[in-house]
């Protein structure tokens, strides 16, 4: 039996940020902290993208440079590894599990077809960070040297060659495995199109900004939510790459008022 490979978004998915603070959210904080001078927001929007487009977008919004360089990342990511924990600490912000995330990784997890990993925009440590902070179980997405499993915001700017990065990852740790075997699960249009982008099925889930009808528009299959266990487990085994995936659109309309 051909295994199944799902790779599962952080941020909007998993988990979701609840804030504590007036100072600015955790992207503009460590911006302004790493270059001494204040970040304004200016409508960017952190929703599917990755950690360094946010800080290169951000940085760009307030007429400031980013250079995506080994060297520049590490500058950022020493006052990141500080921030984020201080964060947790002072109670500035915190990660919320979203309802029945555990359930659902612990019923896939006994599962013998399937294997888990993760797909985000997130550097792998603050990852880590924030789905322990959530209470997420992380042990699910670890391989056999404790290191978390799939593709990361420390891997590349693009969110599509994460998912190129993750698929050679995964056929090193686990042998030959084609296109068809992955699915993503995010919450946003961009992780579809990252799964698109590579020929990988993506099953989307209405718990961000996004509606199951807007969703619907691009993804090969949707989820309101995670709140029935198996009815998500056959969407997880049974959803498959869409014939028009090259042709539909990704322009989508956040969630109104109206919408559940």
């Amino acid at each position: 039996m051909k295994k199944r490979v799902l790779l599962f978004d952080i941020d909007g998915t998993l988990t979701t940020t609840v804030y504590n603070t007036t100072a600015g959210d955790v992207h503009q904080q460590l911006m302004s902290k790493t270059y001494n001078v204040a970040i304004d927001k200016k409508g960017v929007v952190y929703s599917g993208s990755t950690d360094r487009l946010i800080w290169k977008n951000l940085l760009t919004a307030n007429g400031l440079e980013y250079n995506d360089t080994p060297e520049e990342i590490e500058k950022i990511m020493k006052v990141y590894r500080e921030l984020i924990h201080c964060g947790i600490k002072e109670n500035w912000w915190h990660w919320k599990i979203l309802p029945n995330v555990n359930e659902l990784l612990e019923r896939c997890s006994k599962e013998e077809g399937f294997i888990l990993a993760l797909l985000t925009g997130n550097m792998i440590e603050t990852a880590e960070v924030k789905l322990t902070n959530a209470g997420v179980n992380v042990e699910v997405f670890k391989d056999a040297n404790g290191v978390l499993r799939g593709g990361f915001g420390s891997d590349d700017m693009d969110r599509a060659t994460i998912v190129a990065n993750a698929l050679k990852k995964l056929r090193t740790e686990f042998g030959e495995l084609d296109q068809s075997q992955f699915l993503i699960i995010g919450d946003t249009p961009k992780d579809v199109k990252c799964a698109h982008d590579n020929d990988f099925g993506a099953l989307a889930v209405a718990t961000g900004i996004y509606s199951a009808k807007s969703l619907a528009q691009c993804a090969c299959g949707v989820a309101e939510d995670f709140f029935d266990i198996e009815k998500t487990v056959a969407s997880l085994k049974n959803t498959t790459l869409r014939e028009d995936y090259k042709s539909v659109s990704y322009q989508l309309t956040v969630k109104s008022a109206a919408d559940p």
